[in-house]
């Protein structure tokens, strides 16, 4: 759905996307193209295009945090006792 809005409405859906400095750009984008984009018309895509490319970038990176979270208490608890013993062998 945010990829929809992003399409259509570029500088709403970066901002419900929370990136309010893409939104800003996206909206000297929009200015810019408008203008140029009267002669090339191909120039009215890119607001649209760079808002797809921002969202899909910034829930990559959501996604690659939040799997990479850490790890849980029990797996870190796990490990103190491996991690005791391989310092207590290794050779100073």
């Amino acid at each position: 759905m945010i990829y929809v809005l992003a399409a259509l409405l570029p500088p709403l859906g970066l901002l419900l996307n929370g990136q309010p400095f893409s939104a800003v750009f996206n909206l000297v984008l929009i200015v810019f193209c408008a203008i140029f984009g009267l002669v090339f018309h191909v120039l009215w895509l890119v607001p649209s295009a760079h808002a797809v490319i921002a969202v899909h970038m910034k829930r990559e990176e959501r996604r690659h945090r939040e799997g990479d979270g850490g790890d849980p208490p029990a797996r870190a608890a796990a490990r103190v006792p491996a991690l005791k013993r391989d310092l207590r062998h290794r050779p100073l």
